[in-house]
């Protein structure tokens, strides 16, 4: 019998795989939600301000597509504008 057996009465019922997973997955996302909003201690430190680890995405991604767009911009012009318009969002989620 696992840890997740259900009793009921006499008889007993065993999770199906399916809730297993799903049990597995509900618990995954909520570590990773709370990773995502807790602090992080290495740009908080570096910055003498406090950010969260999403902040700290959000911010590298956009600093990644600019980075991207200044070399695309000599030879592939319509994709670097692409790129530019993929960071505007980015930009905007950093001004909340």
């Amino acid at each position: 019998m696992g840890k997740n057996t259900i009793y009921f009465g006499e008889e007993t019922v065993e999770p199906t795989f399916e809730e297993n997973v799903k049990s597995w997955k509900a618990s995954k996302v909520k570590e990773f939600r709370h990773w995502l909003n807790s602090k992080s201690e290495t740009y908080s430190m570096l910055c003498d301000e406090t950010f969260t680890h999403k902040q700290v995405i959000i911010a590298n991604a956009f600093c990644a597509a600019m980075i991207a767009v200044i070399g695309l911009m000599e030879t592939h012009t319509i994709a670097a504008i692409l790129i530019g318009f993929i960071a505007i969002p980015l930009f905007l989620r950093l001004k909340r």
